[in-house]
């Protein structure tokens, strides 16, 4: 291997702005929630559960536990690859560039009450004790 000594092109692609998951069965999710995948490889409102990846966030409101509601019957489209203004307590300025993880499908958290760290992503900037705005970080959105 050889560091460059000279620009080089990179080829890219780029990803569709948001990706569809198949729903667990008998789960709502509300838009604006925080979106992880189980274990089963669906997706479920974000709670700090062992098993589970972050994945993104809700853009549109899915029930699947309408009547014949069944695990893959309603998908939901997420966004990510976002910088989003996510809620918590306790941030400071010297939160940034800290990682953030799932405590619930509303709060992210540095590490207070965090158990199975469940990565959102990065502080990009401070905004106050409860608020953050943070690269999102999903292994998932990868198209």
């Amino acid at each position: 291997m050889t560091a460059l000594a000279a620009d080089t092109p990179v080829t890219t692609k780029i990803r569709p702005d948001l990706l569809s998951y198949a729903m667990a069965d008998n789960v709502v999710i509300y838009k604006g929630s925080l979106v992880t995948v189980n274990a089963s490889g669906y997706a479920i409102a974000a709670a700090d559960t062992a098993s589970t990846v972050f994945a993104g966030i809700a853009d549109e409101h899915m029930d699947n536990t309408l009547t014949g509601h069944t695990a893959g019957g309603k998908s939901i489209k997420l966004q990510r690859d976002r910088v989003a203004l996510l809620t918590g307590s306790g941030f400071t300025q010297a939160t940034v560039g800290l990682a953030v993880y799932v405590l619930d499908s509303a709060t992210v958290a540095v590490t207070g009450g965090v158990t199975n760290h469940i990565l959102v992503g990065y502080v990009y900037q401070y905004v106050s004790a409860t608020q953050v705005w943070v690269v999102l970080n999903s292994p998932l959105a990868i198209a």
